[in-house]
């Protein structure tokens, strides 16, 4: 049984590739900020979620602690590493 051979042009693109203008582009909101931020009394869904994501971002842009800006300050570049 012969297997299908799919070939594209130099100028063609693939058959599924999708194209968004600049007005359709998806916009994403920010992770600190939830819709359920005014509410008073939250579900505990609402909690795990937004303590879990708060967490995460926490994690990924944590911020230096002075003693380790202070260590990294002082350490002694003697050459080029490139």
């Amino acid at each position: 049984m012969a297997v299908p051979v799919i070939s594209f042009l130099k100028s063609e693109s693939p058959p599924m590739t999708i194209k968004y203008s600049k007005s359709s582009e998806r916009k994403f909101t920010s992770l600190k900020h939830f819709s359920w931020d005014s509410k008073t009394n939250k579900s505990h869904t609402e909690k795990l979620i937004q303590s879990t994501i708060l967490e995460w971002y926490d994690a990924k842009h944590r911020i230096a602690s002075d003693d380790e800006i202070s260590f990294i300050n002082n350490i002694n570049i003697e050459s080029c590493p490139f």
